[in-house]
């Protein structure tokens, strides 16, 4: 037993030595990556009567201010979670939907982050420090805006 514990000793010991034998004895500097660098989306709602027409389509003035397709596109769309929203309490949206003009599906995952006061730097940061950061291309980095009323 006496013996088994010294030579793990040495072996630790040598693989220290060799570690630092490799790596110089100065520590290497070490940065992080960058905040991602967002696209923005401003979301906004409307009151019915303000911009559909007794149809229930889009009144035509809406149509030309905003320079909609005069022919609404369908989108299936399912979000996902448990029954006590615990993937929405933690940020998640687990979406599936088919657009009416593709054959594919899309599942997509979305990891939102509150922006108080307008601070849009401390959102990306935090956001940075959870792995979401301008070093991955797996994802797209956007900002929603809009309003809760």
């Amino acid at each position: 037993m006496r013996r088994w514990k010294q030579l793990t000793l040495s072996f630790m010991v040598s693989f220290v030595a060799l570690g630092s034998g490799v790596t110089g004895l100065h520590a290497s500097q070490v940065s992080a990556a960058a905040n991602a660098v967002p696209s923005y989306e401003v979301k906004f709602l409307a009151k019915p009567e303000a911009v559909l027409g007794t149809s229930g389509s889009l009144r035509n003035d809406v149509i030309q201010t905003f320079g909609l397709a005069s022919v609404p596109q369908v989108i299936g769309v399912a979000y996902y979670d448990t029954n006590h929203l615990e993937l929405d309490a933690e940020g998640w949206n687990v979406r599936f939907r088919k657009k009416e003009d593709k054959d594919n599906y899309e599942l997509t995952y979305k990891k939102r982050y509150p922006i108080l006061n307008g601070d849009i730097n401390a959102a990306l940061s935090l956001a940075n420090r959870e792995g979401f950061d301008a070093s991955d291309d797996n994802y797209e980095a956007e900002i929603d805006w809009g309003t809760n009323a």
